[in-house]
């Protein structure tokens, strides 16, 4: 009977269904093989298309169909007179509780009570946001940068940390804001390892973000005197082309200029409540005009970068490094009552970051036109470079004629202009 089974199990039928069953597993398998072997081709060459340069073009309908024009960017993004420049350095709670949404309009806290026994909380008022305008009609709310050290986020479970969590540098950086690496412990004293601080901040903020930052605040603090120098040395072997400490351009500066040669160091001025450090006091009368005399009277064709610093905004003055949350909102509504959509509408707030990005862009990109009757095509060629960067936007100025409309655009994700004053605004 044994012997039976066994004949029957290698009958002609069954060894023909054996068959096809192997035959249909490997075609299976074989199937999956090549369809992961074309998705690697595919996204090689992905890879490869985006690592390469490319080509912007835009055809737009004049109203004339005749007459000469030109074509050239801005100084600034949205052709504003000035750029300011905010940053908020190591991480304290109270950017994301207080200025987060002082800016971007929402309910700012009432009261923070920390680890350091400071309240860090504001005024516990809905704020309705703070902006400028494009240009083209819309509306942007103020946005700052955040220098950070990683190591102050990893303590997010305490109920009254005085340091940023993980989720709230994300959603601070989701809503457009800058991001510096600033070491990963804020170290300074001899002894340092300049290039794992940086690194090990590098990666942790790659990983919690999904990008590179390209820009470096040197931490303050005690150390020999050549640290700076040190830290500048290896942010440059990490590919920083944004550095910020106390060499290199003034706070203000004027940026009309070509970058001839990287990376940019800039200074920073420091804005604090405290009143034993008289060359950073600010209160709620001498904030706005310490600003307002700084800048030109009439800028007069000539463009401007303006950058400040501190640490916390709240009720409390967080180590005496930090801005009285109510000398902090006093100082922004004047700045957007003066300067932003309420006033001349003539600043760019926003990040260093963002700043740098536009100035590269601004700088490295090519632009070429031609054009026949009516219609003027423009060409923009970026390299992979500028594509690889955070903030990809770029302003225009069209002068000698007026946009009628749009005919045709490619490799551009949005696009406004004021047919009026000849400003068009690019996002790739």
């Amino acid at each position: 009977m044994g012997g039976f089974i066994i004949k029957r199990c290698f009958s002609k039928t069954s060894f023909q269904n054996l068959v096809q069953f192997i035959e249909m597993k490997l075609i299976k398998n074989i199937r999956i093989i090549v369809f992961l072997y074309l998705a690697f081709i595919f996204s090689s060459v992905l890879s490869r298309n985006i690592s390469k340069d490319t080509q912007i073009h835009i055809l737009l309908r004049l109203k004339n169909a005749s007459g000469s024009v030109q074509i050239f960017p801005s100084a600034l993004l949205y052709h504003k007179d000035f750029a300011y420049s905010l940053t908020f350095d190591d991480g304290l709670i109270s950017v994301y509780q207080n200025a987060l949404p002082l800016f971007s309009g929402g309910l700012i806290s009432q009261s923070h009570m920390d680890e350091w026994k400071t309240d860090q909380g504001g005024d516990g008022t809905y704020s309705k946001g703070l902006f400028y305008s494009d240009g083209c009609g819309n509306l942007i709310p103020f946005r700052a940068s955040i220098a950070i050290n990683y190591k102050n986020l990893e303590n997010e479970n305490l109920p009254n940390r005085g340091y940023l969590s993980r989720r709230e540098v994300l959603k601070i950086f989701q809503s457009g804001w800058g991001l510096s690496n600033h070491g990963y412990a804020h170290q300074t004293k001899n002894g340092t390892d300049y290039s794992l601080e940086m690194k090990r901040n590098q990666d942790s903020l790659r990983k919690l973000t999904g990008m590179d930052t390209y820009s470096f605040v040197i931490p303050g603090g005690e150390g020999n005197p050549d640290y700076p120098e040190r830290y500048t040395t290896e942010a440059q072997k990490l590919g920083m082309d944004l550095i910020g400490g106390n060499q290199g351009k003034p706070f203000i500066w004027e940026v009309d200029s070509p970058i001839l040669s990287l990376p940019i160091r800039y200074q920073r001025k420091f804005i604090s409540s405290n009143a034993a450090d008289p060359n950073s006091y600010r209160d709620t009368i001498n904030c706005f005009p310490e600003l307002l005399n700084k800048l030109p009277k009439d800028f007069q064709g000539k463009n401007y970068w303006i950058n400040e610093f501190t640490h916390s905004v709240g009720k409390d003055n967080v180590w005496g490094l930090g801005l009285n949350f109510n000398t902090f909102s006093n100082y922004m509504h004047k700045i957007e009552k003066f300067f932003g959509a309420g006033g001349k509408d003539n600043i760019w707030f926003t990040s260093v970051e963002e700043v740098n990005d536009y100035l590269h862009l601004r700088d490295f990109s090519k632009i070429s036109f031609t054009r026949k009757g009516n219609l003027l095509d423009i060409q923009i060629h970026l390299t992979k470079s500028d594509l690889h960067r955070r903030f990809k936007s770029l302003s225009l100025i069209l002068q000698g004629d007026e946009i009628q409309d749009v005919k045709e655009i490619t490799g551009i994700t949005s696009m406004h202009y004021n047919a009026k004053s000849g400003l068009i605004n690019l996002k790739f």
